[in-house]
């Protein structure tokens, strides 16, 4: 792989599209959007963006569900008036505006279906400028997860009835994150309406909608979310949402660590639905529990199952990355890598949005001794994603294909980079270890080097003391502990090298390197 430094990939587009566009606005004339509306038609959807003066735009796709219609020389007026809600719309989810640098003004328009095709213009009877957005005919395909909230939030379209009204209303507040207020209505629904005929929908969108309100808190919530789920499936066991229900519930008892409950939970949902659309989350969420029970194998076939079924679909790609992962777990490096590069191969965008796909790559071209590729590899993952926070950890494995080369100088180079940006993180102590070797390696039986020495200013075994004494809950103390009773040993200071030792298993006394110790 070749990778060269690159910057989001999207906000260059856009800038570079509109720095070539003319506009007709003079440069001292600023457009102004005063207010935006949305029509729906059965398989379309149109946005109206009313405005002062004649600015360029471009509608941007961004993904399949989401496009970017930016303004140039363009301002949002103080009082502009937005949809609130998108009850009824088929295809629009969601409106947001942003301002961009360069007197640049967005639409961000996020959409419930992929999009076939997308028309702008003026057009003369209502004013403004009109985008229609016509969706993909049978774009949902049958296993698709998204389904079951498609038909939770469905409501008749003709439906005017009181309890018909106020489930539109939950409906819309849950799509725009309104939790809470969905959560009120809803329990209005079922405690006024008993025989409502959206009475089913309530039940089962009241649970999703307090599990989404309190799923930053589930551990704090559990009790009370699971009973929402199980009063739901209870009231309507044969229901077609009970396998999502139970899906949930797993999921619920995953976030809080509980795995065997949550793998209880998924294989029930499995055992008994060999296909509908709550089927390929339950395999998905099987796979990764799998994983934290130390099962990589049963996880990759869970993984693989999930492939089968759904080919191309979204949770199909994330599978494949777990899977890809599970492998590497596994020490299967060269399938782990294949297994990625697929995933490249099918959807070379994601290179840009998932910094696991070329991370992990990195590091199964490094355990396979293709330092060049692991490198150039590892070295995209910090340009793309420079805020990610195993960084450092990425930048001393970069320094580690110098050193394995034998190419000393860059390495050190590199390694004390690490330590300057990211002080105290464990690529930083990693990298103080590396430097501190090269220093004892440079000079035998000196604990004195110009490469251990230049960013430290300290003798390798003042580094090792300096991270005992300010790291001792380190997952690198034992190894500190045990190089320096190593050096203190070949400076024939052995009274200081037991003592060290002795040190060591006081503090951990089940230390995985008691064999090293013993020698």
């Amino acid at each position: 792989m070749n990778f060269r430094l690159q910057t989001r990939p999207f906000f260059i587009c856009l800038c570079l599209i509109l720095a070539f566009m003319v506009s007709p606005a003079g440069a001292g004339n600023l457009a102004v959007i005063h207010e935006v509306v949305t029509e729906s038609q059965e398989g379309a959807s149109s946005i109206i963006i009313r405005l002062i003066g004649h600015p360029a735009f471009k509608v941007i796709p961004i993904e399949e569900k989401q496009m970017l219609i930016a303004f140039k020389d363009t301002e949002f007026s103080g009082d502009i008036r937005v949809p609130e809600t998108f009850a009824g719309d088929e295809l629009i989810e969601d409106l947001k505006l942003e301002h961009k640098p360069c007197k640049v003004s967005c639409l961000v328009v996020k959409l419930g279906k992929p999009y076939a095709d997308i028309k702008c213009g003026i057009k003369e009877v209502n004013g403004g400028l009109h985008i229609e957005i016509k969706s993909k005919a049978g774009d949902v395909k049958p296993e698709e997860i998204v389904g079951i909230e498609d038909r939770l939030l469905k409501v008749e379209s003709k439906a005017a009835s009181a309890d018909a009204v106020l489930f539109t209303e939950a409906a819309a507040h849950y799509r725009r994150g309104k939790w809470e207020k969905a959560t009120r209505i809803l329990r209005k629904i079922i405690e006024c309406y008993p025989g409502s005929a959206y009475l089913e929908q309530a039940y089962f969108l009241l649970a999703k909608s307090f599990h989404r309100m309190f799923d930053e808190e589930v551990s704090r919530h559990l009790i009370d979310i699971t009973s929402l789920y199980q009063d739901a499936i209870s009231k309507f066991p044969e229901s077609d949402y009970v396998a999502d229900a139970m899906v949930s519930i797993g999921n619920c008892y995953f976030q809080v660590k509980n795995y065997y409950e949550a793998l209880a939970y998924y294989n029930a949902v499995l055992k008994k639905n060999k296909k509908g659309p709550a089927v390929p989350e339950a395999l998905f969420q099987r796979g990764r529990v799998l994983v934290f029970l130390k099962k990589p194998t049963e996880a990759v076939s869970s993984f693989e199952e999930l492939e089968r079924r759904n080919p191309g679909t979204e949770l199909a790609t994330r599978g494949k990355l777990e899977k890809a992962k599970a492998l590497f777990d596994m020490k299967a490096f060269k399938r782990c890598l294949a297994t990625l590069q697929e995933i490249m191969a099918e959807k070379p965008g994601e290179v840009y949005k998932t910094p696991e796909l070329l991370l992990y790559a990195g590091y199964s071209y490094y355990e396979l001794g293709q330092l060049k590729e692991a490198r150039d590899t590892l070295t995209a993952v910090l340009n793309y994603f420079p805020k990610m926070k195993s960084n450092h950890i990425v930048l001393t494995k970069i320094a580690d294909t110098y050193s394995e080369e034998g190419v000393k100088s860059k390495a050190c180079k590199l390694y004390r980079l690490a330590v300057r940006m990211y002080p105290g993180s464990e690529g930083a102590l990693i990298s103080l270890l590396r430097l501190a070797d090269e220093s004892e390696k440079a000079i035998p039986g000196n604990d004195r080097s110009r490469d251990g020495m230049l960013i430290t200013g300290k003798t390798a075994r003042e580094i090792y003391e300096d991270i005992v004494e300010k790291h001792p809950d380190s997952p690198l103390f034992d190894l500190v502990m045990l190089k320096l009773a190593i050096l203190h040993h070949k400076n024939k200071d052995y009274d200081q090298s037991i003592a060290t030792l002795q040190k060591l298993l006081a503090k951990h006394p089940q230390t995985p390197l008691k064999e090293e110790i013993k020698v």
